[in-house]
This record gives structure tokens, sequence and C-alpha cells, in this order.
């Protein structure tokens, strides 16, 4: 800025002394007119006087038409004279005004060159890396640059986010089933505690020493449970710590990451309100503000310098007239004197006709010198105003050049890409902010804002493993809760069977035999009573038929059946199974690839045409909803079509494979054909074929590749790249 300021104000300056220089010549031509006439007038003078002394010897009647011819020729001088003055000042005037315009059509043009200028992005700045190295906000990247950068990121975006889910998936199933793990836990303690207060009711006194062993047995377990809930808090307290140190590393990171990027940022401190003070600084960058005042300044100081040398120069012009002018009067006032004086001598002046009349001749040189000197003037102006034309017109047509110049090192407007796809990856085109932002947005579909969602997906993992943690805290809680409960209703038990033990059965009410006593309600049996009872009952219902069962009948009571219809059983309790029963029941009809399962097939033979479905080609098999693959024919399939990005380089016939992607032709030795595999059999394959070398030796492609339904290409003979398609039926070109 500061440079472009000192030039505009060198180009004032220059201006200045330019003018100040015309002016001191004019001001000399002045100064030499006037000691020009004032040696004229003086001559004059002289010849004058002698024409007196000689009028006086000479005559008195000339005198009168010598001076009617003397005044006609100065009238007619003086005429003359005006008109070319009038004729130089018309020159003068119409060649500043040309000057003028020729010097507004500079500065105009000047103008919109570097307008134009400053519109335009340096050609210089176009960054082909894709890598974005430079992290420059002065480089814009090309298509093919940011296409690059953004499917690395987005790659790296993608793994992330997948390993983000992986890490939170096995979180959760850790907490899920230590959740689960807890819960079983809890319930299988709350039915052996419910199983012993139930206990402790129908035994009473007897029980209480049990009592005090399950009570010691439980509390073994509670305190390994409460060892379990320990570890588990500490577990998770261990991967929580683990958690924040990742989520402090990458916060680190993106402290770092920052401030790198905000030390490539410009300081506001270098932001300079002074081009004056700041001048000679390369770091400093300046305000419009500070700009406008110091070409405001410069201007202004030669504008009022100028102004202040125009005033001189017009005071001096105007001071050189006004001595002109008065030395024209003086000299007026002398030519009437004489003449009142030729008049006063008119009678004695006879012998001053000559002298009179060669004065004449001389006035007419004179004036005819005056008049040659002006149009001299004239054509000197007129050569210095047309000159000064052609330097401004040159200097104009310079201005141009150079800034065409210039503007030939700034990208191409025609360069600028709205294509939001980026489908041409070039090096030349340079993408528009929405056509980035599309590419962005259309590169993360499925993900759109990559670090959002992973933010989102450590959020929703952080909620689960947060909610599944405040379930298992719940579920303690809950558990200690259900501890208390139990404890409490424990001593309940106890307290109620102390106060039992106090009402203790009368001895007198024991009765040894439950059949002779089995309508008291006073009576209570003895252990041995109880077995023999029990004994005798059991005998009874022990006595079952061969082979049958008891089930319970319609009238909800037990009755002895044999099983029958699919199955079997004999009285060692081996079960049969009705093959026939079971293939018609369960198989018939099931669809194989060796036909239909039948009522009358064997199960080992139901089982072997099952297996028939087994597919060991999943390509061959695509088609089919019956066949299902075994592992090594879901690895092979996997492997050979995994392969999406392989790249090849071939110089002669070449078969392409299925597992080709890309292909690279250098037919510079000579013509060749590519043949593509049966379309039937690649339905969804996709190939980029590329022509790399610059010959016009024929790339034929086998079978020939459709461009609509019927128009085909079947060669190519310059430099281009074709992506095909297969349709099941045909390779089609799509791109």
């Amino acid at each position: 800025t500061k440079t472009y300021v000192d030039g505009k104000a060198t180009a004032v300056s220059t201006a200045l002394t330019s003018e100040t220089e015309r002016a001191t010549a004019a001001e000399g031509v002045l100064t030499s007119d006037l000691a020009a006439e004032a040696a004229t007038r003086l001559a004059n003078d002289t010849t004058l006087a002698t024409s007196i002394t000689t009028e006086k010897n000479r005559a008195i009647a000339a005198e009168g038409v010598l001076t009617s011819e003397l005044t006609a020729e100065t009238t007619r001088a003086t005429a003359a004279e005006g008109t070319l003055t009038i004729g130089l000042a018309a020159e003068v005037a119409r060649a500043t005004t040309a000057e003028n315009a020729n010097a507004t059509a500079i500065t105009a043009e000047t103008t919109r060159a570097i307008a134009a200028e400053l519109t335009k992005e340096n050609a210089a700045n176009k960054s082909t890396d894709g890598t974005f190295a430079l992290n420059s906000d002065i480089k814009f990247p090309t298509e093919k640059a940011t296409k690059t950068y953004v499917d690395g990121k987005a790659t790296a975006v993608s793994t992330a986010l997948t390993s983000e889910t992986e890490r939170a998936t096995a979180a959760e199933g850790v907490l899920t089933s230590d959740l689960a793990a807890e819960a079983a836990t809890r319930l299988a303690n709350d039915t052996t505690l419910a199983t012993s207060i139930t206990t402790e009711k129908d035994r009473a006194i007897l029980a209480e020493g049990t009592l005090t062993t399950n009570l010691n047995a439980e509390a073994t377990i509670r305190a390994a449970a409460d060892v379990v809930l320990t570890d588990d808090l500490a577990a998770e307290v261990s991967r929580a710590t683990t958690a924040e140190g990742n989520l402090t590393t990458n916060l680190a990171a993106e402290v770092s990451r920052a401030t790198a990027a905000e030390a490539t940022k410009e300081l506001l401190a270098n932001k300079s309100t002074s081009v004056s003070a700041d001048g000679l600084s390369d770091d400093k960058y300046s305000s419009v503000k500070s700009v406008k005042t110091y070409v405001d300044a410069s201007t202004s100081a030669a504008s009022t310098a100028l102004a202040t040398e125009t005033a001189a120069r017009i005071a001096a012009d105007n001071t050189l007239t006004t001595n002109l002018n008065s030395e024209i009067s003086t000299r007026t006032t002398a030519v009437n004197t004489v003449t009142t004086n030729l008049a006063s001598e008119a009678a004695t002046r006879l012998a001053a006709d000559n002298t009179l009349t060669n004065n004449l001749a001389a006035e007419v040189l004179t004036r005819a010198s005056a008049v040659s000197l002006l149009t001299t003037n004239l054509e000197n102006e007129i050569t210095r105003a047309t000159n000064a034309e052609v330097t401004l017109t040159t200097n104009l047509g310079l201005e141009k050049t150079r800034a065409m110049g210039v503007e030939a090192t700034k990208e191409n407007a025609a360069n600028k890409s709205v294509d939001g796809t980026l489908a041409s990856n070039s090096d030349v085109k340079f993408p528009t902010e929405q056509a980035v932002k599309t590419y962005v947005d259309n590169a993360m579909a499925g993900t759109t804002d990559a670090l959002a969602l992973i933010a989102a997906e450590t959020a929703r993992a952080k909620s689960a493993e947060n909610t599944i943690t405040s379930n298992l805290n719940t579920e303690k809680s809950n558990r200690i809760l259900a501890d208390n409960t139990l404890t409490t209703n424990l001593q309940t038990e106890v307290d109620r069977a102390i106060e039992a033990e106090a009402t203790k059965e009368d001895l007198i009410n024991k009765s040894t035999s439950i059949t002779t006593d089995g309508a008291s309600n006073i009576k209570y049996p003895t252990v041995k009573s109880v077995k023999t009872y029990v004994d005798a009952e059991v005998a009874v219902i022990n006595a079952l038929a061969d082979g049958k069962i008891y089930l319970g009948n319609a009238s909800n009571v037990a009755t002895e059946v044999a099983l029958s219809g699919e199955a079997t059983m004999n009285n060692t309790g081996s079960v049969t199974l009705n093959n026939t029963a079971v293939i018609n029941k369960v198989l018939t009809g099931f669809a194989t690839a060796t036909g239909a399962v039948v009522a009358t097939d064997s199960v080992l033979g139901a089982i072997q045409k099952i297996e028939g479905n087994k597919s060991t080609d999943v390509f061959a098999d695509r088609s089919s909803d019956i066949m299902y693959p075994s592992t090594k024919a879901v690895k092979t399939y996997v492997d050979t079509y995994s392969t999406i990005n392989a790249i090849s380089t071939i110089t002669a016939n070449y078969s392409a494979l299925i597992t080709d992607y890309t292909i690279l032709s250098n037919g510079t030795a000579g013509g060749f054909t590519l043949t593509l595999p049966d379309a039937s059999t690649a339905t969804g394959k996709v190939y980029v074929i590329r022509k790399t070398d610059e010959t016009t030796n024929l790339l034929s492609f086998s079978p020939a590749l459709k461009l609509t339904e019927t128009t085909t290409i079947s060669s190519i003979n310059y430099p281009k790249t074709i992506r095909v398609q297969s349709n099941g039926a045909s390779w089609y070109v799509i791109d």
C-alpha cells in the first residue's frame, strides 16, 4: 500500500514540476516580449526624436496624411495581434482540455485495472496438495485436491465412528451382563431367603439352630456378593478413568491443533492504523481507514503545492501583464506627446516626410515581426500540446498493457466450478464454497457431520452406560433394601418363634399314630408316626402298572396312561421316536436342492436332503433362497469381491478379472483388445478403464460397450477414462 501511495505521490510531484517548468518558460517568454517591446519602443522614440528634428526642417502638410496612415497601421497591427493572441489562448485551452481528458482516462483505466486485479485470485495460489498440509488461508484447492482430502477425512471419520460404536457396544454388553448376573444372584438369594423363612415358619422351635446356620451362610453369600459388587464398581471406575484419560488426551490434541491453526492466522496486533508510522514494516497490515488517510494526506499535500505554485505563476503572469500594459501606456503617452510636438512643428517639418515614411515602413516591419513571433509561439504551443497528447496516449496504452499482463497472472473465473460432485476431479478447476459444502455433505451421507456423529455416538454410549450403571446401582439399592427387609422379617420370625416357644405344645398331645388320632385338632404327630403314615400312603401311590405314567385327566385326577403317538416309553424310561410320525409332522414338504422331504423319508434321508442345500459357491447360487453357504464359500466370495480398488496396467491383449477395478491401458507399443467378463456373470460389477498413452493405437473392447440401447463403441484411439458397469445383460458406459 505504501509503495502504491508513494508512486502516486511521485506522479503528482512530477506533474507539479512539469507545471512549474511550463509556467517558468511562459514567464520567460513574457519577460522577453516585455524587454523586446521596451527596446522597440526605445528605438522608436529615438527615431521619432530624429524624425521630429527632421520634420522641423521638412514640411507640415504631410503630417496629417502620415498620421492617418500610422493610425490605420497601428489599428490593423493591434487587431492582428489580438486575433493571434486569442488563437493562442484557444489552442492552449484546447490542448489543456485534451491533456486533462487523457489524464482522466489514464487515471480511470488505472483505477479500473487495479480494481479488476483485486477481484482476481492469483493463479500461483492454486494448490493441488490433497493433504492440505500448508493449512493456508491464501492457497485455494483444486477440485481434485478437495476431493482427495475430503475422501480421506470421510474414511478416517467412518473408521473412528465404527471403532467408537464397537467399543460402546462392548462396554454396554459387559454392563448388561454384570446387571443380569447381579439380578440373577439376588433372585437366587431372595429365593433362598424366602425358602428359609417358609421353612422357619413350618418348623418353629427346633429350626433355630438351622436358622442361625442359614443366617451365617446368608451373611457369607452377602459378603461374597458385596465383593462382586465392589469389584464391578472398581472395574467401572477403572473404565471410566480410562475413558476420561482418552477424553483428556483428545482435548489436549484438539487444543494443540487449534493452537497450531491459530498460529497461521494474522495477529490482530499487526493491524496498523497509521501508514506513515508503520511504513517500513513487512509485518503490519493497514486498515482501510489508515490507507485512505495516508492517500488523502499525500494527495492533499500535492494538490496544495500545485495550487500554491499555480497561484504564484498566475500572480507572476499578472505582474508581467501589468508591467507590459504600463510600458505600453507609457509609450503611448510618449507617442501622443511626440504627435503633439509633431503637430506644433508641422509648419517646419516638410523635410521630415521621408523620415516619417521610413518610420512608417519600420513600424510595419516591427508589426510583421510581432505577428511572426506570435505565429511561431502558436505553432510551438500546438506542437507541445500534440506531443503531450501523444505521450498521454502512449502512457494510456502502456497502462492497459500492464493491466492486461497482471490480469493474465490471475485465476480465470471460467475455472470456477459449481459442481457439487467434483466429478471432473480436475487440478485446473477450483470449487466454490457451496460446491465444497455440497461434496462434503454428500461424502458424509449417512454420517452427516462426522464429528457431530462421533460426539452423538459417544454421548449415546455414555448415556447407555450411565443408564445401565444407574440400573445396577438401583438394583444394588433394591437388593440392600430387600436384604434389610428380609433381615427384619427374619428377626420378626425369630421373635415370633421365641414367643411361640413360650407356648410349647403340651407333651400329652403328642400322637404316635396318625391313623388313630387323624380326627383330632389337638394332637400332634411324632416324626415316626408321620413317617409310618406317609410310607403307607406312598406304598399305595407307588403301585403303578408296567410302562404306565401318571397324568392328570380332565377331572384333574391322576390317572395311569401309556405314552403313545410319535413316541413310546418302556419301564426303563427309554423313549422311542416314531420315525414316520416325526418326518410327517416336522419335515414333510421342506424344500431342498435335491427334492422336498416326504413322510416316508427316514430321518437320515431327510437330513441328507437338507444337507444338499449347502452351497460351496456363493456367486453361482446367488439367486437361490434355499441354498445356504459354507464358511469357506463365504470367505472365498468376500475375498474375491471385496478387493474393489485393485489397479492394474496392461500393454497387450487382456481378459479382465472379477477382482480388477481400475485398468490402465498403455498402447504405446501397439493396439490390443481388452476382454470383459460375460455381463450375465457380473451383474453390478464396475470397471474404470483409462487409455494412458498418447498414440492413436486402438484400444478395442470385447464385447462392445453400450452408450445407449442402440449405440455402442468398440474401440478408442485417444487418451480417455471410461467407467462401465454390467446390468446382467450388457456392459454400459456410465461415466
